[in-house]
């Protein structure tokens, strides 16, 4: 079966560049390989020579930006001794965003998750019978059924004719590090976790406000791209 959805009718990722007096004009759409769309699908022609690119971020979908804040603390051994603590912040981003420019696998490592990354974020339950678009387009030997966090950081991918706003994507196989899209929830640590409350606050706050969103489609669609080749994009175990 082949389903229509709805969020898939909506604008996706629109790239526009800056000028100095501070206004926006939006590029043309187009594929990844250059062939001009109607609408958006997360591709522009921009010349490679423009520069002072934004994004503008789908209002029905959930993003945050990263940041920091200093708080005081005392220390436990030595109570008259107080110091501050830098602590990681995601604040929900909407509107216009810049991206961080990679052009080469050493800006992928130093722009991954590092102060001010924006990072899409969704949640939902994958069930052995889900899928996105088409029949069994999730593979469950690679996606087991269970509860996903979806984080993905967007950056630019600049070529001399199109501009794109992907994930950030690193197969751990040839690194020390792993870098999931999807992650298995249910017991997140550390950033995840605040990931996972950052995008429970925001879906509480939009609730409120009548705020249409499409809670749980970005984490289908992003399974359903995913198979033994990029298996690397979901951990399927806590973390």
């Amino acid at each position: 079966m082949n389903n229509v959805r709805p969020e898939r009718l909506l604008p996706g990722f629109e790239i526009y560049s800056k000028a100095a007096d501070g206004k926006y004009t939006q590029h043309s759409p187009s594929t990844i390989t250059g062939v001009p769309l109607k609408n958006s699908i997360d591709s522009a022609l921009v010349p490679l020579s423009q520069k002072y690119l934004f994004v503008k971020l789908p209002s029905h979908r959930v993003f945050v930006r990263q940041g920091y804040k200093l708080v005081q603390q005392t220390n436990p051994r030595m109570r008259d001794r107080k110091f501050k603590n830098r602590l990681t912040t995601f604040n929900e981003i909407t509107g216009m965003a810049s991206l961080p420019v990679i052009d080469r696998l050493d800006k992928v490592r130093q722009a991954y998750m590092s102060n001010t990354a924006v990072i899409e974020l969704d949640l939902a339950s994958i069930g052995s019978n889900d899928c996105y678009q088409f029949d069994k387009d999730i593979n469950t030997k690679v996606i087991p059924p269970g509860g996903y966090l979806l984080a993905g950081q967007l950056v630019f991918v600049r070529g001399a004719d199109v501009t794109s706003v992907v994930y950030i994507e690193l197969d751990s196989s040839t690194t020390r590090k792993r870098y999931p899209v999807l992650r298995k929830i249910g017991d997140l640590h550390g950033s995840n976790a605040l990931l996972e409350q950052a995008y429970q606050d925001i879906q509480r706050t939009r609730a409120t406000k009548n705020h249409v969103t499409y809670p749980g489609s970005q984490v289908l669609r992003v399974a359903s791209t995913i198979n033994f080749s990029n298996q690397y994009l979901v951990a399927s175990k806590q973390t």
